[in-house]
């Protein structure tokens, strides 16, 4: 089925230089990847877009710029007679099925065509075609390839600077890390259980395709007890996307739980105090 993909590909690049045998543009990818699709080399591996990872339901933005590297034959252009892409179209007889493709609008600048990927998408490795068009300038259109490999693994969830012990009824902060892996921009939401129901919460952050982001995640804390919590970190894109994080909470005061504290971390407690439970911490680990 890959092959005989290709060889459709090639053959839709092929028509279109047969048809205008000067042809010299280029279609220049911005984001999620940079990459310029030259008309001479449309529809080989080396010009194929790789989109990289990508999660089932998300949806990816290709980035491209309008610029052609062709002369207007109409002149019709104000950008020193270059003449300009009006719109990228994603091929839809040519998306896997249960994607869904929608091309950027016409003269938008720069363009940005869309491709959702199925929900249910076994992980596996996906192709599919995309044409630039000029439709007043002469410059011929362009057919490229792109590929993405779908993954319900495209995000990391990691608790930086935990507190591991608060008082009863204070507001504790944890700083949530997320590391989206995938080239689609995504909102996940984070909850937190293992705090009685009524103090369980959550919130939803956006992170850009391919970067890692750092949030303040704030929670009450209970009466007094220890406390395993867990955060919860699922796309609004799919279900199928999600990660855990743990750690525990030990609220209140009391020799047990202070040495337990102690020995996993950080204390909340007056510096005055530093030197008496770090020696509570080396007992608290013996006990562990």
């Amino acid at each position: 089925m890959e092959n005989g993909f290709r060889a459709l590909a090639a053959a839709l690049v092929f028509a279109s230089l047969f048809a205008h045998p000067a042809a010299s543009s280029y279609v220049k990818i911005i984001e999620p990847v940079q990459l310029t699709v030259q008309a001479s080399q449309a529809g080989t591996p080396e010009s194929e877009i790789d989109l990289g990872l990508v999660g089932p339901g998300q949806t990816v933005e290709l980035i491209a710029s309008r610029s052609t590297g062709e002369i207007s034959r109409n002149n019709e252009t104000q950008s020193r007679n270059e003449a300009t892409w009006d719109q990228v179209e994603v091929l839809r007889d040519k998306l896997p099925l249960g994607w869904v493709g929608q091309d950027s609008l016409r003269f938008e600048d720069p363009m940005k065509p869309v491709i959702v990927v199925a929900k249910q998408a076994p992980d596996g490795e996906y192709e599919f075609i995309l044409k630039a068009r000029d439709d007043y300038e002469g410059t011929p259109p362009l057919y490229f390839n792109a590929k993405a490999r779908v993954s319900r693994s495209v995000l990391e969830v990691r608790i930086a600077g935990e507190p591991v012990k608060a008082e009863p009824r204070s507001q504790v902060a944890y700083q949530i890390e997320l590391n989206n892996l995938g080239s689609a921009n995504d909102v996940f939401e984070v909850k937190v259980s293992g705090v009685p129901k009524e103090l369980e919460t959550g919130k939803t952050f956006l992170v850009p395709h391919n970067s890692k982001k750092t949030f303040d995640f704030t929670i009450q804390a209970p009466e007094s007890g220890e406390f395993p919590l867990t955060f919860t970190v699922t796309s609004l894109s799919s279900p199928a996307i999600t990660s855990t994080a743990r750690t525990t909470l030990f609220v209140g005061s009391s020799l047990l739980t202070d040495m337990k504290a102690a020995a996993r971390g950080v204390l909340l407690f007056p510096s005055a105090q530093v030197v008496a439970y770090s020696l509570l911490a080396f007992i608290g680990s013996v006990m562990r």
